[in-house]
């Protein structure tokens, strides 16, 4: 049978923008103005002042900085989501290439 793991992404972010600084204990996670992310788009600023943005939550308003990244990489390993087998892969790979090949017209 098929065994789905479902990992709960949102409430870890929820966890680390309540508390940042538990989530990155030796870093400036919170920026100035409680600001949890490092580059303003919308102006085209950066808010970390030459700081390191990966002491940031996100990068910018919609991308995670490196080390949120391997927070949820450490959360996926964590939950053991095992990886598909080589040969299904595989199998599955031929059988879309089968599907769809480009049909003879006559």
């Amino acid at each position: 049978g098929i065994e789905i793991m479902q990992l709960d992404i949102h409430s870890l972010f929820d966890d680390v923008l309540n508390d940042p600084l538990a989530a990155f204990p030796d870093a400036n996670a919170l920026l100035p103005f409680g600001l949890s992310f490092c580059f303003d788009q919308d102006n085209f600023v950066d808010l970390c002042n030459g700081a390191n943005p990966d002491d940031s939550v996100f990068f910018d308003l919609l991308h995670p900085s490196s080390r949120t990244h391997s927070l949820v990489a450490n959360a996926v390993l964590e939950a053991k989501v095992p990886e598909p087998g080589t040969l299904l892969l595989i199998m599955l790979g031929l059988m879309g290439k089968a599907y769809f090949r480009p049909r003879q017209t006559k």
